[in-house]
């Protein structure tokens, strides 16, 4: 019941933010949306038309495409690979396409790829936005492509780091991007209503001219791109999948594993942002919220992920009106709500392993880290944890009721690898055992 009314109270609040948006910006033809809320439940809505000739009113199980979303599905697609041992996030282009790569190229890792640090340049010549290659086609023309700058000195968005990573998966799983995608995502996690090509019910994308009249655009088939903004997908089913990125269960793909998708890097854009795997983060209402959105034309989509409280937000429309504004305000806006309930859940859900449990137990059995720099990393960044600000630590905003945790360690900032274990003497207050830099270093 109170699960029900904490659902009822956020679309209450969405409904509202977003009918008043439509109703100021009547180039909207049609809009569908979802939010997730871990321990909670999930739900979606649409307005206006998925077909304006006929006046089809749009649903949330019609199909509209995400664009750069699609990069969300592939980044899960290679988690699945290496929690299968396929590769490792440090795997060389090298190591994948023997002597096909220039010597810089070929030196690029998966991380750099799906970090946007690899210096690749945007995208490849326009003369494929007429006629777009195949996979082999694709695979000629970066060859021989050089970066623009070293990899891992700053970020630069890059739809080839995505085509390459396409093909990398077709290499590993020696099948089609097609194939790895129904294989690994779609069919296992029961999403009917996503595919590559549109489906029946999909909505048509609509333009607005330099004349103000509508233009009703053409689906475009990306083939070889298509890992980077292909996918056609409902409120329904995009709702449904960002709820699985933020699942702590092992079903489908080990949780640790998944939160490497929101280890913060380096490359912040402005002082209270930075970058994540595919993502770009933002700091709201002192959380850090997780963006990625799509554009094509005739459609435009973004996602929201506050791994923190568990919580995602998506929106999808049919039209060229950027959603990136409309998200960030729905999220400022809805996020005191969510906090407002977020102990109460917790509590509701407290028979489920906490990140308290996972802290303590990787604080006391160290061998379980063998030398793993990734697992403390994401720990620090579940926690929010930074530096030596350890009265922060103690927040009750945190999810870790880490005041009842006698064992645990820090990690002292999310880039340098300093870690520190730490316990609790009698009188509750800590001390600390062992501080080391973890330098992939076994520390004990």
């Amino acid at each position: 019941m109170i699960r029900t009314r904490i659902l009822e109270t956020l679309k209450l609040s969405l409904d509202k933010s977003i009918s008043i948006h439509l109703q100021d910006n009547p180039g909207v033809i049609g809009l569908s949306y979802g939010l997730s809320f871990q321990g909670v439940g999930k739900f979606s809505s649409s307005f206006g038309f998925a077909d304006l000739e006929t006046r089809r009113v749009l649903t949330i199980r019609d199909q509209l495409r995400v664009g750069s979303v699609t990069k969300l599905f592939t980044l899960l697609m290679l988690l699945k690979a290496v929690s299968l041992a396929k590769v490792t996030f440090s795997t060389t282009l090298n190591e994948i396409f023997p002597q096909t790569f220039k010597d810089k190229t070929g030196n690029l890792t998966l991380l750099h790829l799906v970090t946007h640090t690899a210096g690749l340049p945007r995208d490849v010549e326009s003369i494929y936005w007429q006629q777009f290659p195949t996979s082999e086609e694709l695979l000629n023309v970066i060859v021989r492509i050089d970066p623009v700058f070293f990899q891992n000195q700053k970020y630069k968005y890059s739809n080839i780091g995505y085509y390459i990573v396409g093909l990398a998966l077709e290499r590993i799983f020696k099948k089609t991007y097609p194939e790895i995608l129904n294989d690994l995502v779609l069919e296992p996690l029961a999403l009917t209503r996503t595919s590559l090509k549109p489906m029946p019910g999909s909505a048509n994308g609509y333009s607005i001219g330099q004349d103000n009249t509508i233009i009703k655009q053409m689906p475009l088939e990306l083939k070889g791109l298509a890992p980077a903004g292909q996918l056609y997908s409902s409120a329904e089913d995009l709702t449904s999948f960002l709820d699985i990125l933020l699942t702590n269960d092992d079903a489908f793909v080990p949780h640790l594993l998944k939160h490497e998708l929101f280890l913060p890097r380096h490359f912040g854009l402005t002082p209270d942002s930075f970058t994540a795997m595919g993502t770009r983060c933002l700091t709201i209402e002192n959380r850090r919220v997780y963006f990625l959105s799509g554009h094509l034309p005739g459609f435009c989509s973004t996602v929201c992920l506050v791994p923190d409280l568990g919580l995602s937000f998506n929106m999808m429309t049919n039209s060229d009106t950027l959603l990136f504004s409309l998200a960030k305000a729905i999220i400022r806006s809805i996020l005191p709500l969510v906090e407002k309930h977020f102990r109460c859940i917790k509590d509701m859900n407290a028979s489920q392993p906490s990140w308290a449990h996972l802290l303590e137990y990787r604080g006391l059995y160290q061998d379980q880290f063998d030398g793993s720099r990734f697992q403390l990393a994401v720990l620090s960044n579940r926690l929010g944890v930074v530096d030596s600000a350890l009265p922060g630590l103690f927040d009750e905003a945190t999810l870790c009721p880490i005041d009842k945790v006698d064992h645990f360690l820090i990690v002292g900032g999310p880039y340098d690898g300093e870690v520190a274990f730490f316990e609790r003497n009698s009188d509750r207050s800590i001390k600390i055992l062992r501080y080391a830099s973890s330098q992939c270093q076994r520390v004990s």
